[in-house]
């Protein structure tokens, strides 16, 4: 009687228990709110018929090399290989917690001994002492009914890291794709600027020869070639540093396209008919569909949501049912006999009473988590906006800036071929000489800079957009 009344009493306070948990279990709101996107970028382009960003948009440069190591570098880069392979562990979890829906069905064989046969303390002599065997074969079911959807939260909790696994790997190959073509273009922008380093070298020996000249005839004074020595000097060491910052850049692109970089073979050499695209960047609510980090806290968001309902369920009762079927016999040769089928069905309810509040602090972790993943969401939300803004108001100042130095660098250059020959015929001094050779060098390697930032500058909007990725099932992004 005494144990009768302790299991009531065990019975009561679960039920009490649940009784002030069901609340709460129902309970899947997420914390806080979502900023909105506003309706329209602050830099948008007044042009709206240009086009919106292919998925491909590397293509855009019009540069088959480029398209080229971008396939190379997509099929071989190790980083993306990796992102790959993570994809495939959270597809396994993923199936992993989706099996915990189903029951578990094994079969099953064993041979028993035991002694004495009536079991410990039952014989009084030896003589009296026996053994017995028995033999079993047969199916066993073990199924725990997902009655508050546990199980159900926790699978779908792991496919929505699973689906967070596939956004990583979009934003590494986004990633890879921007910085792939950065490389490859600075490569090329600074083959463009060594030419014009060796263009300024040819004519600063050029000077330097003329200076000669004069000194022989007596036209000027022997500091003036030292001044020139000097300048010839710092010039040719401000093309070894281009040169080697080229040399990185190849390097970069190598280990980039998973190659090494006496694998790696170029044919371009500079930014000849690289085409510097125009594109329409859209409405800032495509963000939430473009850019496959967005997607992916978005994904970890919903999972940090299921988690938390799993372990809101997790603090009510859990139902199990085990049955089993077959064959049991003393004798082997009888285990087939009709006689020896045997069944079991049996059903268990458990509820924690005391557990030193273990699963409310796990429940508790798991809400602190869905918290954060919320403020990260609307912190990435606002980053990207941010840079979309920056990547806009890039493309249109560099445009203006590329098109004054180029003029600048035009007319630099009109100076110092008439202060060169008005040097080479005496009405001019050194001084207004090296100066015009001065500005036409700093003006011509500002211009091919401008050139590459405005290229850059096209690289970063098409990153800070997404890469131009579509997604069917998301109506913000159709079309």
């Amino acid at each position: 009687m005494a144990a009768e009344n302790f299991f009531r009493c065990i019975i009561y306070l679960a039920l009490a228990s649940v009784g002030g948990l069901s609340g709460c279990a129902t309970d899947t709101s997420p914390p806080g709110a979502i900023p909105a996107a506003p309706s329209a970028y602050r830099n948008a382009p007044t042009r709206e018929s240009l086009p919106r960003p292919s998925t491909d948009w590397w293509r855009e440069f019009s540069s088959a090399e480029l398209d080229r190591l971008q396939d190379t570098a997509l099929a071989n880069n190790r980083d993306l290989r990796a992102a790959i392979a993570r994809i495939a562990q959270a597809q396994a979890q993923a199936r992993l917690a989706q099996a915990a829906l189903f029951p578990s069905v094994e079969a099953f064989g064993k041979r028993q001994s035991t002694a004495p046969l009536d079991g410990p303390g039952t014989v009084t002599s030896v003589k009296d002492w026996r053994s017995t065997n028995l033999y079993q074969a047969g199916l066993r079911a073990n199924y725990e009914v997902d009655l508050w959807g546990r199980s159900g939260a926790a699978a779908d909790s792991a496919l929505a890291l699973a689906v967070a696994s596939i956004h990583q790997r979009e934003t590494v190959a986004l990633t890879l794709t921007s910085d792939l073509a950065s490389a490859y273009l600075e490569y090329l922008s600074l083959g463009d600027r060594i030419a014009i380093a060796d263009r300024n070298l040819r004519n600063r020996r050029e000077v330097l020869a003329a200076i000669d000249k004069r000194i022989a005839g007596g036209e000027s004074a022997v500091g003036d070639a030292i001044q020139q020595r000097v300048i010839l000097a710092t010039a040719e060491s401000s093309s070894a540093a281009l040169v080697q910052r080229r040399e990185r850049a190849f390097n970069r692109v190598a280990l980039l396209t998973g190659a090494s970089p006496s694998e790696l073979k170029l044919e371009r050499h500079d930014l000849s008919g690289i085409a510097i695209p125009a594109i329409n960047p859209g409405l800032p609510s495509d963000l939430l569909c473009r850019r496959p980090d967005v997607r992916r806290v978005e994904a970890q968001l919903a999972s940090a949501q299921l988690d938390t309902r799993s372990l809101r369920a997790n603090l009510l009762p859990s139902f199990s049912l085990l049955g089993e079927i077959g064959y049991g016999s003393r004798n082997l040769l009888a285990l087939s006999n009709p006689a020896s089928l045997f069944y079991l069905a049996a059903g268990s309810f458990a509820h924690t009473v005391f557990d030193g509040n273990r699963k409310q602090a796990q429940l508790e972790a798991a809400q602190a988590r869905q918290l954060e993943l919320l403020e990260q969401y609307a912190g990435i939300l606002l980053t990207a906006l941010r840079e979309v803004e920056d990547a806009l108001a890039g493309t249109r100042l560099t445009e203006d800036q590329h098109a004054a130095l180029v003029e600048a660098a035009d007319a630099s250059r009109t100076a110092f071929e008439i202060n060169r020959r008005s040097y080479e015929i005496g009405a001019a001094d050194l001084l207004a000489l090296l100066d015009a050779e001065q500005k036409m060098y700093a003006n011509e390697d500002a211009a091919e800079s401008a050139r590459y930032e405005r290229l850059r500058a096209a690289i970063d909007l098409y990153k800070s957009l997404g890469g131009g990725t579509r997604s069917t099932d998301t109506p913000a992004c159709a079309g």
